[in-house]
């Protein structure tokens, strides 16, 4: 991969798009993409609506063992699904529209509105029938021909290459369709960060199979020099993470405080009022 197709993945001189503030955030948008006060609704698409867990997936199944496995559809009003949106959101604001200094975050966090036509999530839970309240939950995003996105991370690459083009002239940057990279080394460069962390290991500790070290280089390399002092979308959620911990903390109700009792000779009830006599 050269240069010049790295970069027209994630910077754009000429941005076709322009947004405009008011109170409530930023708004604005392309045929591609719309922005309504922070919140990001992507119009592109390359998913099937029929790309999602077989019939047979989607029931709860037991084997022999008594193990049991289930995959459940997310919407907008589950846990998991405002997740993704929550941690998607500051990166294509960041990446795509050159917000990643933006001081309105911190009150109004930017955020992915829904996930582009024909992409689904799922969690898929597995467990035992012996403790069926307590499953182990993984993710999947449904909807691509060639891959399913098993993070909001490793969806992000693939979300800014939609917004930004979705043509397939236009090279996407994620693990599934630039194939040798490892998604940990993917994170820091979407965080801005060159720590020289070892390119090993995938976010999750699996290998990738080991790729051309050149190729990993070359997108290194292609957006090093938009790494340096430059605060990330990782900054903007963490600023918004500790605003909303400090507004918890606001909202808290004092603890009641209890009275320790007085267990001295004469007091052993604890009360001022009687119930024993001093010693005579």
């Amino acid at each position: 991969m050269n240069q010049s197709e790295t970069t027209s993945s994630t910077e754009d001189s000429h941005p076709d798009f322009r947004l405009h503030q008011r109170l409530n955030g930023w708004s604005g948008g392309n045929e591609r993409f719309r922005v309504v006060d922070n919140m990001i609704k992507i119009k592109k698409s390359d998913a099937d609506p029929k790309n999602v867990p077989s019939e047979q997936q989607r029931r709860k199944i037991y084997d022999e063992s008594g193990n049991f496995s289930q995959h459940v559809q997310q919407f907008k009003g589950d846990y998991v699904f405002q997740l993704w949106m929550s941690k998607i959101g500051p990166y294509l604001a960041d990446w795509v529209l050159d917000k990643r200094n933006d001081p309105t975050a911190l009150r109004l966090p930017w955020q992915l509105l829904g996930f582009p036509p024909g992409y689904t999530l799922w969690v898929h839970l597995t467990g035992d029938k012996s403790d069926p309240a307590n499953p182990r939950t993984d993710a999947y995003l449904h909807g691509s021909a060639h891959k399913i996105f098993r993070s909001p991370m490793e969806f992000v690459e693939h979300a800014i290459w939609l917004m930004k083009s979705g043509s397939a002239g236009d090279q996407c940057l994620c693990k599934y369709c630039t194939p040798g990279q490892n998604q940990r080394a993917i994170n820091r460069r979407l965080d801005r960060r060159d720590d020289g962390e070892s390119d090993d290991e995938d976010e999750d500790g699996s290998s990738d199979g080991g790729a051309p070290a050149a190729t990993a280089a070359d997108i290194r390399a292609s957006r090093h020099k938009l790494f340096r002092n430059r605060p990330g979308a990782g900054a903007i959620a963490a600023a918004a993470a500790r605003q909303a911990r400090r507004q918890d903390k606001r909202r808290e109700r004092p603890s009641m405080q209890i009275k320790a009792k007085d267990y001295r000779v004469g007091n052993v009830g604890g009360s001022s009022g009687g119930g024993g006599s001093g010693a005579p």
